[in-house]
């Protein structure tokens, strides 16, 4: 099965390339930007599963303060 990052990008450059009004429903737009956010996700997972160094961690815990505050 192709993966759904490149058929996204496909879709996009054929649709560019006949200038095509396309358009789609908000909920199926919705739908789809969900579904490509949560793969997007699980492939990042996917990559940091066995790589995952307490170095890391100790680092995404310190961020986390500082990313927390609205306005940064």
């Amino acid at each position: 099965m192709p993966d759904i990052i490149v058929m996204f990008f496909l879709l996009g450059v054929i649709a560019g390339a006949l200038r095509s009004d396309l358009t789609i429903p908000k909920a199926v737009y919705d739908i789809l930007s969900l579904l490509l956010m949560l793969t997007i996700r699980l492939k990042g997972d996917m990559a940091l599963h066995g790589n995952l160094h307490w170095r890391l961690i100790a680092f995404a815990l310190c961020m986390l303060p500082i990313l927390s505050v609205p306005g940064l």
